[in-house]
């Protein structure tokens, strides 16, 4: 499943590049433009550092985008090392620029939750099923991920709000 997004930066988001075929690729002339750095140095990168690696899914990306890029992880990091999958970042901020909460409410509507719930929901509708696809990904090596549910680190009541409905998922 998707939904529309425009493939232009957010300020607060970083990018909302939604198709596998229009991400940033090795050979582009820069890794610094709109769409960030190609998906594939960057497990490169925390190779040599011997780092863990955190990989935040933009909140446009299809199916594939995300199957895409599990795969080039499994396959590219140090087995000893862990990949942290985060979809999206800050999808409880409303302020402008920070696209991926109306991102998130818009779908929600559009599918049919009420406007109270609506964002919460539909963003745990994509996170559910990013963490579907990247368990595919890895089967047999679970392991290796971390799936990251992110909430406000002052934000308390989000943040039980948030785990109370994920509670029902099964994921």
């Amino acid at each position: 499943g998707s939904y529309p997004c425009d493939n232009k930066v957010n300020p607060g988001d970083g990018t909302c590049v939604k198709d596998w075929s229009l991400r940033t690729t090795p050979d582009h002339y820069t890794q610094g433009g709109d769409r960030g750095a190609a998906v594939e140095y960057m497990p490169e990168l925390a190779n040599l550092v011997g780092s863990h690696l955190w990989i935040s899914i933009p909140h446009g990306a299809t199916d594939k985008y995300v199957e895409e890029a599990a795969k080039i992880v499994r396959d590219k990091l140090n087995p000893g090392l862990k990949v942290y999958f985060e979809l999206s970042n800050e999808i409880w901020n409303t302020a402008p620029g920070y696209s991926q909460s109306r991102h998130y409410r818009d779908g929600g509507l559009k599918a049919g939750y009420a406007d109270g719930e609506a964002r919460d929901k539909f963003f745990l509708d994509k996170f559910s099923q990013m963490v579907k696809i990247i368990d595919t990904v890895f089967t047999g090596q679970q392991n290796r991920m971390v799936k990251v549910l992110a909430g406000h680190n002052s934000g308390t009541f989000y943040n039980k709000h948030l785990l109370e409905r994920f509670a029902g998922y099964g994921v």
